[in-house]
C-alpha cells in the first residue's frame, strides 16, 4: 500500500522492497546517487541508520516540534505488546496517513536514533527501563484494506498496520475465501511480512 501511493504521487519514482535489512545498505546506496529522498519502512529494527548519505542531519528536537501530538516522548512501548509488559520508548512516533511519513519520514531517520517499527507486539519482549529507541506505531490509512477485481482474480490492498484477524474477518464478511486461516494469528500485516 505505501509503495503503491508513493507510485501514484509522482511519475518517475522508484520504489524498491528488500527482503531483508541487510539488504539495505545495496540498495540505499544505488538508489541514493539519484534520489533525493529514501524511506525506510518495515517492521524491523535500524541498527545502522543511513547517515553515510552527506545530508545534514536534523536533530530529535525538530521531529519532535514538526510532529507535535503525534511524536510523544517517553511513551509505553512494552504495554502495546501481547503480553502488556515492559520498559518505555524515547520517543514515539505515530503515523496515520503517507502524508505524516512524507513529513516525517526524514526527520525520523536524521534524529539519531535506532528505529523500531511496532506491528501488533505479538512475538515482542520489551525489557524493563527507557529505550534510547524512536518507536514507530501505524495507524489509519496503514490499517485500511482494500479489494478489487482484476479479471477472474481479486487483488487485496492490505496497510501494514492492520491485524491478520481483522482482514480475515472483513474478507471473509466479503465473501473472499482463502485467508481465513489468518483469524487466529495475532499479528499485524507488516510485522508478518
Amino acid at each position: 500500500m505505501i509503495a503503491e501511493a508513493i507510485r501514484r504521487r509522482g511519475a518517475g519514482v522508484t520504489t524498491r522492497y528488500c527482503a531483508s535489512t541487510d539488504d539495505v545498505p545495496d540498495v540505499l546506496e544505488d538508489v541514493h546517487a539519484r534520489s533525493d529522498v529514501v524511506v525506510l519502512l518495515g517492521a524491523a529494527t535500524w541498527r545502522r541508520s543511513p547517515r553515510g548519505c552527506g545530508h545534514e542531519l536534523m536533530s530529535l528536537e525538530e521531529l519532535i516540534e514538526v510532529g507535535g501530538a503525534r511524536v510523544l516522548e517517553h511513551r509505553a512501548f512494552g504495554a502495546r505488546t501481547t503480553y502488556r509488559v515492559g520498559g518505555t520508548v524515547r520517543t514515539l512516533v505515530t503515523l496515520a496517513s503517507t502524508s505524516d511519513l512524507e513529513e516525517l519520514g526524514p526527520l525520523m531517520l536524521s534524529s539519531g536514533l535506532e528505529m523500531f517499527v511496532l506491528g501488533n507486539g505479538s512475538n515482542l519482549l520489551v525489557a524493563d527501563g527507557e529505550h534510547d529507541v524512536l518507536g514507530v506505531h501505524l495507524v489509519g490509512e496503514f490499517e485500511q484494506l482494500r479489494t478489487r477485481e482484476e479479471g477472474d482474480v481479486v487483488v487485496v490492498d492490505v496497510g501494514a498496520g492492520l491485524g491478520l484477524p481483522i482482514a480475515a474477518r472483513r474478507l471473509a464478511k466479503s465473501g473472499i475465501v482463502g485467508f481465513e486461516w489468518a483469524v487466529g494469528v495475532p499479528g499485524s500485516f507488516g510485522g508478518a511480512a
